[in-house]
């Protein structure tokens, strides 16, 4: 299985593109790759960029299966959100004086 990561930081968009080897004969191993495969592989082997997060995939109702030669290859779409930077606002303090308690005796 051949994949590759391709970020569009332009569309806010990843794609993971994957392509597996025909089965040529009958003694030739059958490969699936379905969703859960493509996602362990996210999650193990891709960085988002350092101003993006991953958030989830647009299409992952597909799969691959090295029976069929078109169906040996396939885009998975993810959706990269940008992160925005935290203001670090500071809260005004208020100057506060204490009063002195009188105790009646």
């Amino acid at each position: 299985m051949k994949y590759t990561f391709e970020d569009d930081l332009e569309n806010n968009l990843m794609h993971v593109k994957v392509k597996i080897k025909s089965r040529n004969l009958m003694c030739d191993k059958l490969e699936l790759v379905k969703w859960k495969d493509i996602s362990r592989l996210v999650e193990d082997e891709y960085q988002p960029p350092a101003t993006h997060e991953l958030k989830e995939c647009i299409n992952p109702v597909q799969n691959l299966n090295n029976r069929h030669p078109d169906r040996c290859s396939g885009t998975w779409t993810f959706i990269l959100n940008k992160k925005h930077k935290d203001s670090s606002v500071k809260s005004k303090r208020l100057k506060t004086t204490r009063r002195k308690k009188t105790v009646d005796r």
